[in-house]
């Protein structure tokens, strides 16, 4: 008799009574349909809760016990408008308090949800989150079949974006964590453009490719690669085999050459100016050119 194979960290985690209850949760949000509710309400899942989905979707075998441990969060946040508030707390039976001016936050309201005795789940209904602009969350954002029930989250490169300002928040004091799930972000992200280039083709993947390109030369992205070793390039697939001849040939090693230039100069900046102890120990080598590891 062969002997089951244990199970990985994120399994065990969907096992466990706390994911059970925000996939609850998350499902009867999205009644009676997705489309009626992101139309009426805006309610899009973001936050920790939308990299534990994305990371659900594609890397649940993959994933340590730290990375589970840090992918995943007992609490829920959404982006939403002002009649979210009733929408939720009619679909999620929690009473919501909202937010005035006084509370200087994000927040349109916050909710406690009770799913064992002194076990409290946050429900928390943002207007906005730090480092993207709304109208690009909405254009981007993606549906997920959540077990049977289609939910909306935002898309693991607007989860990249995300992730890299919550990185670089001054209020942040915990930024181990958030380079992990940085480094999580473009895991998903590049089975997501993989996804996209086998399924519908490199026309449907271009607007997405170019995203992550802008976002790696955006001020976040350079200063992720400097300090952090970590480069946000390597969400897209380095795959000649799904890429069409030209983009292989010429259109990718153009961005790259782009990349090591514009980070040539940022690693000089931060020697020039006093801030060398900033610099990932990765760049003492040699090499700085974008890293290449799909």
């Amino acid at each position: 008799m062969v002997a089951n194979a244990p199970l990985s960290p994120f399994q065990l985690l969907e096992r466990s009574a706390v994911f059970v209850t925000l996939r609850d949760l998350i499902q009867r949000a999205y009644q009676p349909s997705v489309q009626e509710v992101v139309k009426q309400h805006h309610l899009v899942i973001v936050g920790g809760q939308s990299l534990a989905l994305w990371a659900r979707q594609y890397l649940i075998d993959e994933l340590t016990g730290e990375e589970v441990a840090f992918v995943t969060s007992d609490d829920l946040d959404f982006i939403g408008n002002s009649s979210s508030i009733e929408h939720c707390r009619q679909a999620l039976k929690i009473d919501f308090r909202k937010a005035s001016i006084e509370d200087n936050t994000p927040n349109l309201a916050i909710g406690l949800y009770e799913w064992q005795k002194d076990k409290r789940l946050v429900v928390d209904i943002l207007g906005e989150i730090a480092g993207v602009e709304e109208k690009v969350l909405f254009k981007n954002l993606s549906l997920i079949d959540l077990e049977g029930v289609a939910i909306a989250v935002i898309d693991p490169i607007t989860c990249i974006q995300s992730r890299l300002a919550n990185l670089f928040a001054l209020w942040q004091s915990n930024t181990h964590r958030e380079a992990i799930r940085t480094k999580i972000a473009i895991r998903a992200a590049n089975c997501f453009i993989r996804e996209i280039l086998v399924h519908d083709g490199y026309r449907a993947a271009a607007t997405v490719i170019r995203r992550v390109k802008n976002l790696a030369l955006s001020d976040n992205g350079k200063r992720v690669f400097v300090e952090y070793g970590i480069d946000v390039f390597s969400a897209i697939p380095n795959d000649p085999d799904i890429f069409p001849a030209l983009y292989s040939t010429h259109e990718r090693p153009k961005n790259l050459r782009q990349l090591e230039d514009i980070r040539r100069r940022k690693l000089v900046q931060y020697n020039r100016f006093g801030r060398a102890g900033d610099i990932h120990e990765s760049h003492t080598k040699p090499q700085i050119a974008p890293f290449d590891n799909r």
